[in-house]
């Protein structure tokens, strides 16, 4: 089977959580198996926000690996070999 990792901001109030939804649809009818990794902790705005340093950041143009992306994508590499 060929497998799809997909990386983005996956909150349910996220365009790109829909965008994985069909995608993960549409894959499952092409024989592709989709993982998805969001980049962005679960959060709810005006319950549950971003704590203020990692919004300044976000704004100045330095987003930060707050859930550490970066090492859980090389895991998912490695353990998946995926096509893209």
């Amino acid at each position: 089977m060929k497998i799809i990792i997909y990386v983005a901001d996956l909150n349910r109030e996220s365009n790109p959580f829909y965008k994985y939804l069909s995608l993960k649809e549409l894959g499952r009818k092409l024989g592709y198996k989709v993982i998805g990794l969001s980049h962005t902790p679960s959060y709810i705005p005006g319950i549950k926000d971003l704590p203020l340093y990692v919004r300044f950041m976000e704004k100045i143009g330095f987003p930060l690996d707050i859930v550490n992306i970066n090492k859980e994508l090389i895991l998912y590499v490695k353990k998946y070999n995926p096509n893209i």
